[in-house]
């Protein structure tokens, strides 16, 4: 409460916050790491990784992706699993403090 939120019509102060519980999980990662949601802008990155680190991790993807190399489809099921073993390495790394951002 109290932080200003970067919207489509400008900064917005927060004012209120409210958690929600569902089931399923999904985690969308556009080109630049940034999502627009209900108009406000937002990271796609998790706590998992720092968003710094998890951009690096992800840029082989994107320029596969780009290149038309790797389609949407591909990307449904998870990536390929050399690009999740990357991530995964990274995750462990940054946990263990081998990695700082």
């Amino acid at each position: 409460v109290g932080d200003d939120l970067e919207t489509v019509s400008g900064l917005s102060r927060v004012t209120a916050v409210d958690s929600v519980v569902g089931d399923g999980l999904f985690n969308p990662h556009t080109m630049s790491g940034d999502i627009v949601v209900g108009g406000v802008r937002a990271s796609c990155y998790t706590a998992a990784l720092p968003p710094r680190l998890a951009h690096i991790v992800l840029s082989p993807l994107r320029l596969l992706y780009r290149l038309g190399i790797i389609l949407p489809d591909m990307l449904k099921s998870g990536g390929p699993d050399w690009i999740v073993d990357i991530a995964q390495s990274a995750v462990a790394a940054s946990r263990r403090g081998l990695i700082a951002w």
